[in-house]
């Protein structure tokens, strides 16, 4: 599979698919943690048009950008691992890339499961490093490699967190992924919210080290085969 990392955002397919499936005596309410500048949850009000849509994240720059993009949303600045809001409220939760941002991981899966209601679904996809080490951004900057592994729960890290915290059904799947952008582009652009850069010294050191193999003078563009992105699945049991 190929694709761009700089796509326009469409609806959630794990969220369409969920709301196709089930009824709701009232309505529904969706959680996406770490939302950044809100655009997943702006593509999915097509899904959910009466939904109670919210978007929380820590950055309150990342919520100014996403305040003025659709009015009937609500932005909520807090900590991931400490949610501020009643037990059982929320349908549907998703964390799109930005697991290895959280800091207290266990923390996070713990508020998620006390805030989903029973039957409720939790859904979060990132980028498994474990399953892609000959990527091109990792041969470009091994060091991001070192780092990513670190910060990166293995899958099979979270699906054990995730039983032991309560979560039922859990499930992994993991996807071979082509990214096709221009290197530079890649490595300085929107891709942030997805691995971890490394320095600027070395960055600047790599683009004048004659590499011809990757990079711009390779032509600036490059598929880098090889990543992996992993999709979790978990339910609050009835």
């Amino acid at each position: 599979m190929t694709v761009s990392l700089f796509a326009k955002k469409t609806v959630d397919p794990e969220l369409a698919t969920f709301i196709a499936q089930r009824t709701f005596p009232n309505r529904p309410s969706i959680l996406d943690i770490a939302c950044g500048t809100g655009s997943q949850l702006v593509a999915n009000r097509s899904v959910v048009p009466d939904a109670l849509l919210i978007g929380l994240d820590r950055s309150l720059g990342m919520l100014r950008q996403a305040q003025p993009k659709l009015g009937n949303i609500a932005w909520v600045q807090a900590d991931a691992a400490m949610l501020p809001f009643e037990p059982e409220c929320f349908d549907f939760i998703s964390c799109q890339f930005a697991f290895h941002h959280v800091r207290d991981k266990s923390g996070m899966l713990g508020a998620v499961l006390e805030v989903l209601r029973h039957g409720g679904r939790f859904v979060m996809r990132n980028l498994c490093p474990q399953e892609c080490p000959d990527w091109l951004y990792y041969e470009y900057f091994p060091q991001a490699h070192t780092i990513d592994l670190e910060d990166f729960w293995p899958p099979e890290t979270i699906v054990t967190t995730m039983e032991a915290t309560g979560f039922a059904r859990v499930t992994v799947e993991l996807e071979h992924l082509r990214f096709c952008a221009g290197f530079v582009r890649l490595a300085r652009c929107g891709a942030t919210t997805r691995f971890k850069l490394p320095t600027d010294d070395d960055f600047r050191s790599r683009l004048r080290s004659g590499d011809t193999s990757v990079g711009p003078r390779a032509g600036g563009r490059r598929c880098a085969t090889g990543a992996c992105r992993s999709s979790l699945s978990a339910y609050h049991s009835w």
